[in-house]
């Protein structure tokens, strides 16, 4: 049931002055009431019967203005000491809330809640005052009104007195006295253009919180109005609305992110944030290219009117990275495995052949696991739209190993300690069967207590792949026993002995002979022998010999044997000797305690010597390779040393005269061609005597002038130092008449082409001149080595005959002579 309140109103009004800018207060006007004049009401919601009950009454704020204001303070007449003596309430302690309710419909504003588009802004409390009076009860609060718009507020008590005034412009009711109020109030200074409404005959509301609610109209057309003030200001603009574009995104993508401002800001100006609150824009819009997951968040943007600046608007940006999807199914098979489709952790999973993607399928690949290789494919998964990187996905099908590299059988001695099973391969599984069974890591162990033969087997696995098992038997056996035999226990170098073995070792045993590692050669034999071997090295040589039955492996056995040095010497000898010349053959270096010295010089005859072991003097009478030899004896140990050389035969050392025989005679002073017979290159030839030959006595051809009878000899010594001469006896005589010829031809055939002495002698020769048949000269000259060429101030001569005339001293007798010769061509 609804309860009435009582109260009384007094009016009074209140002007201000200044500009919007700053903050300007508009409150509601009345006289303080006294107790025989009530001009508010003081009660509860359900008088006389709960005075706890909460209560609330309403007030509108309009904004009429092109810009937004901000309320940012409301005031409430608080009573600390009721002046109604029938109703002593006071609000001592009492909790105001403040609600706002944007653009509110018309009729009752209940329920006050969230539900029905109310939201709470303040709650102030408790509060305590000495005096009755209009208080702030919402100290801070920011509430913007954009231009144009209607706010509702509630103030709302936790069950103390409510305050009410009364207002009438008919007779008062009761003892409630009336004055003229305005429904609303509307300033002219500091709160142009903002109307505040404080009457139920506007709309305004009384009642019980949260839902019972109470227009007080009375029935003589009184109403009731809010007590208190509003507080106002220009405000900043509203936050601009804040879209994203895509939200959420994938990773990589393009976001849009747009603001909008509120309509009546003309020229917004935008400032965007980062999540981390670093600028990154002015514009209406800004875009994050190529988006990642690491720049999700929450983004701010504020807009400036051009003097006051925004609250930030807010909006959370997600960027999705999708991770690739695992791989949780088996991808690793053995040839001829049955295959089984991949299975993934993930969603949406798509399949690609390459790693750029491309068309995808859902279908999981297939490989044929009948042929060994390695197959890889690439896996997305797509979560919330975004499809993540390409995962590689390899299945590989390997071939199965062969089996494992075993040595089998293997020997052990009876009674030794075994040692541990080996194998050739990787993880190595152990068997005691063929096939089946269960594997072990650990290789087997037998009994060697007597002698048996076991057998196992073993397999290896490589890349998950099982392969065949090898078997490998373990054989207990005994252990040989024996000795060496030698024929002999002392030998000469480069001689041989035979060896071998005797004991209780098998045919089929291992026979590891050790022989000296320098020195000792083996020739044959193999196995238990005979072995045939040559000991080059002299000394005190050792054999020893390990025999092995099935790796049962007897004691080392050696023997030794006395190599006694063959005794050595050096032949020293020349290389390169000549025929039937003596030359010394003997030795470098010898043993000192060699017993005898055999010399063979194959055909070379010994002149003399001096001990057994030289030197010797030697000389061989042919030519030829000859090899000398030396058979010498130590302790009955022999050698034979041997050195070659080379028998010469004596240089060619006969030679020519040019148109001289022997016996002859030729004119003192002529000059003659001698050649030798035989030219070597590197043998070196001599002339005598010396003044015969001028500078030209060692050359094997040259010319000789002849001026007294002589021996002319020639000396020829070869490369190898052998030596030879010859000689022949010229006879001279006094020539003084010269030779000339009698007709010459001067056609470049190189034959006659010069008219000259055939032979100038040892004579001084003053003159020679030809002249033509009238007399003119052609050629004069007093060399004898030039002639006439048959011309004529250098143009040919005529053909035909010419004389010449020569003046020359001849054994110191000054000689003429005249002659004649034929020019033809």
């Amino acid at each position: 049931m609804k309860r009435k309140l009582s109260f009384r109103v007094l009016v009074a009004i209140l002007l201000g002055c200044g500009a919007l800018s700053a903050k300007a207060q508009i409150q509601t006007n009345y006289v303080p009431p006294t107790a025989a004049n009530q001009a508010l009401a003081i009660g509860e919601v359900n008088a006389g019967t709960t005075p706890d009950t909460p209560g609330f009454n309403t007030f509108s704020v309009v904004n009429n203005n092109t810009y937004p204001i901000a309320v940012v303070d409301v005031g409430y007449w608080h009573v600390s000491e009721s002046p109604n003596t029938a109703r002593p309430y006071n609000a001592n302690g009492n909790f105001y809330s403040v609600w706002v309710k944007k653009n509110p419909g018309p009729g009752a504003p209940t329920p006050i809640n969230t539900l029905n588009g109310w939201n709470t802004i303040s709650t102030f409390g408790p509060v305590s005052t000495a005096t009755n009076g209009s208080i702030s009860i919402t100290p801070g609060v920011n509430v913007i009104v954009p231009p144009g718009k209607k706010y509702q507020f509630a103030v709302v008590t936790d069950g103390r007195p409510i305050v009410a005034s009364y207002v009438s412009t008919v007779p008062p009711v009761g003892n409630l006295v009336a004055n003229p109020q305005p429904l609303s109030f509307s300033g002219t200074g500091p709160e142009a253009g903002v109307d505040f409404i404080t009457s139920a005959a506007l709309g305004e509301y009384w009642g019980s919180y949260p839902n019972v609610p109470f227009n007080a109209l009375f029935s003589n057309g009184g109403f009731i109005g809010y007590v208190g003030f509003v507080t106002v200001q220009k405000s900043a603009p509203e936050p601009p609305t804040v879209v994203a574009t895509p939200n959420p995104a994938c990773d990589g993508d393009d976001v849009t992110l747009t603001a909008t401002a509120p309509s009546y800001v003309t020229s917004p100006i935008f400032n965007w944030k980062d999540p981390n609150g670093t600028p990154i824009g002015t514009g209406a819009s800004i875009t994050i290219t190529g988006a990642t997951a690491s720049q999700s968040g929450k983004y701010t943007v504020t807009v400036t009117d051009g003097t006051l600046t925004s609250e930030p608007a807010e909006i959370n940006v997600t960027i999705l990275k999708t991770v690739a999807p695992t791989v949780t199914g088996q991808t690793a098979y053995c040839v001829n495995d049955q295959f089984f489709p991949v299975s993934t952790n993930g969603q949406n999973v798509k399949w690609f052949t390459n790693p750029f993607g491309g068309i995808g399928t859902i279908i999981p690949p297939y490989v044929n696991t009948s042929v060994a290789g390695s197959y890889t494919f690439y896996a997305s998964q797509t979560i919330s739209g975004c499809e993540s990187e390409l995962t590689p996905v390899t299945i590989t099908v390997a071939p199965k190993p062969n089996a494992p590299g075993v040595t089998s059988p293997i020997g052990i001695c009876e009674g030794a300690t075994p040692e541990q099973l080996t194998a050739i391969g990787q993880n190595l599984k152990w068997y005691y069967q063929p096939s089946g069974g269960v594997a072990a890591v650990v290789p087997p162990t037998f009994s060697t207590g007597k002698l048996d033969t076991f057998s196992f087997w073993v397999s290896q696995t490589v890349d998950g792949c099982e392969g065949p098992r090898a078997r490998l038997d373990a054989i207990v056996t005994f252990k040989p026993n024996g000795q060496i035999n030698i024929d002999m226990d002392s030998i000469c170098q480069k001689q041989t002995a035979i060896i071998s073995y005797y004991g209780s070792g098998l045919p089929e045993s291992a026979y590891n002979w050790n022989l000296p590692a320098l020195g000792a050669t083996l020739l044959s034999g193999t196995k238990e022998g005979p072995l045939t071997v040559q000991f080059d090295s002299a000394g005190i040589q050792t054999i020893s010999l390990l025999v092995g039955n099935l790796g049962c492996y007897s004691d080392v056995y050696t023997k030794k044997i006395k190599v006694n040095k063959i005794p050595d010497a050096g032949i020293i000898t020349k290389d390169d000797i000549c025929k039937n010349a003596p030359e010394l053959v003997g030795l470098y270096q010898f043993d000192p305690n060699i017993d005898t010295f055999e010399w063979d010089f194959d055909g070379g005859v010994v002149s003399h010597y001096a001990t057994d072991q030289g030197p010797y003097a030697v000389q061989w009478s042919t030519p030829g390779q000859k090899v000398v030899s030396l058979l010498i004896t130590e302790r009955l140990c022999r050698a034979i040393k041997r050195d070659t050389l080379m028998v010469h035969e004596l240089p060619d050392a006969k030679f020519s005269i040019e148109g001289y025989r022997e016996g002859e005679q030729i004119c003192e002073g002529d000059s003659i061609r001698i050649a030798a017979r035989t030219i070597e290159p590197a043998s070196q030839y001599v002339w005598t005597p010396t003044r015969f030959f001028d500078m030209y006595d060692k050359m094997p051809v040259t010319y000789s002038r002849i001026d007294f009878n002589s021996m002319v000899k020639l000396h020829v010594t070869d490369e190898y130092g052998c030596k030879n001469a010859d000689s022949v006896r010229v006879v001279t005589k006094s020539c003084c008449t010269l030779n000339f010829p009698s007709a010459f031809s001067p056609n470049g055939d190189g034959k006659n082409d010069v008219f000259r002495m055939i032979t100038p002698g040892f004579n001084d020769i003053k003159t020679l001149r030809v002249v033509n048949r009238w007399g003119q000269v052609v050629f004069e000259t007093a060399d004898a080595r030039r002639g006439w060429d048959g011309t004529l101030n250098g143009e040919p001569a005529d053909l035909g005959t010419y004389f010449y005339y020569i003046n020359y001293r001849c054994n110191q007798k000054l000689t003429e002579q005249r002659g004649e010769v034929t020019l033809v061509r």
